[in-house]
């Protein structure tokens, strides 16, 4: 995959700015620690990731961003008192040659 999108339809119900469940697109930092998947759904994300972006998920947001080894992207808990749904598309662009990537 080398390019990522989301289209949020909103949340249910509304998010407030301080809620959670932002969308994070974080770089990484350091080059020499490369980044490798995380085990656990719910692992941090440690301070080698830089965060270059926040998107609150409200309805037709489009966010769209470049898969590379020193990029990802994460989901800001939320508050515990809250409890709703994030709904959104997502969709991928996967290249097939091998120089491309």
């Amino acid at each position: 995959k080398r390019f990522v999108g989301l289209l949020y339809f909103g949340s249910s119900p509304q998010s407030d700015d301080d809620d959670g469940g932002h969308l994070l697109l974080l770089a990484n930092q350091d080059s020499s620690r490369p980044y490798q998947k995380l085990r656990r759904q719910k692992e941090e994300v440690d301070d080698r990731f830089e965060e270059k972006a926040r998107v609150l998920p409200v309805k037709n947001t489009l966010c769209s961003f470049v898969n590379s080894k020193n990029s990802i992207h994460a989901v800001t808990p939320y508050q515990p008192a809250v409890r709703r749904s994030r709904m959104f598309f997502y969709f991928s662009l996967c290249v097939a040659d091998k120089n491309l990537q």
